[in-house]
């Protein structure tokens, strides 16, 4: 019998910082950030996590669990904003073998669950205009090209009051 795997999301703790700046400085993952071109420095890494907003952030842990209780931790979602009707979404898979399997639209379909639960509105996310694996993403939980964002980057937003994909 072939084991069922299934993905949930756990609030980020500080031991959690670690792994993050592990994923986030492996060049597959941060090649499709807009804004980081080498890895991570320590300190500007912890700088970032500390200058996060509690009450405008929710950062998760993106876990892998199998029927025979396995769990793994394999990325990170965060959502910014929340302090307004149309949050942003960021999203990666930081163990990249595990890529294509389904894990990041279960976890975004997992996020949005979430912002209809506290009764947002819509939903934003800015992807690389070379980041198809983002793009294809993000369009197949119901995001749509809404626009640019910043010169090579292009911004997706979902209506969270439509039917979840």
């Amino acid at each position: 019998m072939a084991l069922q795997q299934t993905v949930r999301l756990r609030m980020m703790f500080g031991i959690d910082i670690e792994l993050l700046m592990a994923w986030r400085s492996n060049k597959l993952v941060y090649d499709g950030f807009y804004t980081q071109k080498q890895p991570l420095v320590w300190a500007e890494h912890i700088d970032t996590q500390i200058r996060r907003n509690p009450c405008s952030w929710r950062q998760w842990i993106i876990e892998y669990v199998t029927d025979d209780y396995t769990v793994r931790p394999v990325g990170w979602l965060g959502i910014s904003c929340l302090d307004n009707w149309y949050p942003d979404i960021g999203i990666l898979i930081g163990e990249t073998t595990l890529w294509g399997k389904g894990i990041g639209k279960q976890a975004l379909n997992l996020a949005l669950d979430w912002l209809r639960d506290n009764k947002y509105q819509k939903a934003r996310a800015s992807v690389k205009e070379d980041n198809t694996r983002s793009q294809k993403l993000f369009e197949s939980v119901g995001f749509h090209k809404v626009g640019e964002a910043r010169i090579g980057e292009l911004a997706y937003e979902v209506d969270l009051r439509a039917k979840a994909a």
